[in-house]
């Protein structure tokens, strides 16, 4: 089991990574203006701290579901809102995370430029 959790957070690790790199060196990324950070949308706490790890003072990153929190019935408040509907990308769990499920359509109906990528 623990070397099936090691292989599972090497992938992610590797998906996140692969992501960004992508998506930070595609010509045409606009950042928000006077900051030259790319604002990034994660579902939980532990994925900021992967993108922050690869994206280092490149981007800004706002978590959904704070640490402690129950992703099976977490609102998400109007400050997260306002910041969701300002990125540029959010990255999904992917797997069945139930806040994903009930919010995700709302999410990109906020915001359809913000390319979306599930990590899973």
């Amino acid at each position: 089991m623990a070397g099936k959790n090691k292989i599972l957070i090497i992938l992610v690790v590797a998906v996140l990574g692969i992501s960004f790199l992508y998506f930070l060196l595609l010509p045409n990324t606009q950042t928000p203006s006077g900051t030259g950070q790319v604002r990034v949308v994660v579902s939980v706490a532990p994925q900021e701290e992967f993108v922050k790890a690869v994206g280092k003072d490149k981007v800004q990153v706002t978590v959904m579901v704070p640490s402690g929190s129950d992703p099976h019935t977490y609102e998400p408040r109007p400050q997260q809102m306002q910041e969701l509907s300002q990125a540029q990308l959010y990255l999904m769990v992917g797997s069945p995370l139930e806040f994903e499920l009930t919010w995700m359509d709302k999410m990109r109906t906020m915001n359809p430029q913000m390319k979306v990528i599930n990590t899973s």
